[in-house]
């Protein structure tokens, strides 16, 4: 708990939360041990360790299952399907995303079975089955709203959502949506959230017809990227030259729109985040 609080899940916590782990083996706490191996696994995670975080959480996982420690199930089964989906593994991440939000709603953790449903809606929709994903998405945003659902969750939840109904044409259902993602980031005063909101709620209202009103928004997306600075600013101005792009590409501005999808497929293929590689890709293909 002190790694925790002092470091945060950083590569600096890692020693603590091993040594935590081992004290905790010696004196027969089993669970409490599995719970400072998923803190280093977490830390791992962030410290671009993929496979020794996959590993260690695959580890938890068999452990959580075999003593119906569910509400861990959950929590690794979901850090289990968002590296597999990473890693361009689709089939086998719904699969992680599907057994934790089993083991959530089992003992009823509304933001884990919240944010498990959400990753699977997203995966199935990047994978083109839309169906599946628009199947996943009332159920996401009836959760919002909850006692258990804090305002950047309920922000991740509805941009996530809009997403979705964006990749499916549901262009008026996703504007709405995307406006009440925007006043959830407005709320949160976060403003990475309130650039990814503006630039989602830039391309739903052009979608709609509302041109001026898009270009306003991408405008004060991009301004409050810039008012961020550094690696962060590069990342969002990634995620608004995407969804600018289709904006300036429905346009017909061609010349434009190539520039930012190339601008986008240049950072995303540098930070391996394929999907969005490929996105970008296909929109200056």
């Amino acid at each position: 708990l002190v790694a925790q609080d002092a470091m945060g899940m950083t590569p600096d916590a890692i020693p603590k939360f091993d040594e935590a782990r081992r004290l905790f083996e010696s004196s027969g706490s089993r669970n409490e041990a599995r719970l400072s191996q998923y803190f280093a696994a977490y830390a791992r995670l962030n410290a671009k360790d993929s496979v020794t975080a996959e590993r260690e959480l695959e580890s938890i996982l068999v452990y959580a299952n075999a003593n119906s420690y569910k509400w861990l199930a959950a929590t690794a089964g979901y850090w289990i399907g968002n590296i597999r989906y990473s890693r361009r593994e689709p089939s086998r991440s719904i699969e992680a995303y599907l057994l934790a939000a089993e083991n959530a709603r089992a003992v009823s953790d509304s933001y884990s079975l919240q944010r498990n449903l959400s990753a699977l809606a997203t995966v199935h929709s990047k994978s083109g089955q839309f169906s599946s994903a628009l199947d996943i998405v009332p159920s996401v945003l009836e959760m919002n709203g909850t006692s258990v659902s804090s305002l950047r969750q309920q922000y991740r939840s509805f941009s996530e959502m809009t997403f979705i109904m964006n990749a499916s044409s549901l262009h008026s259902a996703s504007r709405a949506v995307n406006f009440e993602a925007l006043k959830f980031a407005e709320l949160s005063s976060d403003l990475v959230f309130q650039s990814q909101a503006k630039a989602f709620a830039g391309r739903s209202s052009h979608m709609v017809g509302d041109s001026n009103l898009a270009d306003n928004l991408f405008e004060q997306s991009r301004a409050d990227a810039r008012q961020i600075g550094g690696a962060t600013e590069q990342r969002l101005t990634a995620f608004i030259d995407m969804h600018q792009g289709v904006v300036e590409l429905d346009k017909r501005n061609y010349v434009a729109s190539a520039e930012m999808f190339k601008r986008a497929a240049e950072y995303y293929t540098n930070v391996e985040l394929y999907f969005n590689t490929e996105d970008a890709r296909r929109g200056l293909m």
